[in-house]
């Protein structure tokens, strides 16, 4: 199973999506294979006005059922 998802920031903190959802996953039988990052990009403009251009990664998460 794949997912693309993409990372966020919230009040200037990096909030690691991908790495959170394999955290979950493995909670409910699911290993993460592997984690590819397609890409970097900006956060939002209310982000950046407080906290500076901090880019966040889009990335795809593979996963497979334990067993």
């Amino acid at each position: 199973m794949a997912l693309v998802v993409a990372s966020a920031q919230f009040a200037g903190e990096h909030v690691p999506t991908d790495l959170m959802l394999s955290e979950l996953a493995a909670q409910h039988g699911l290993a993460t294979d592997e984690i590819w990052i397609t890409r970097y990009k900006g956060n939002s403009s209310q982000q950046m006005a407080a906290y500076g251009r901090r880019p966040v990664r889009e990335s795809i998460v593979f996963w497979r059922k334990n067993g």
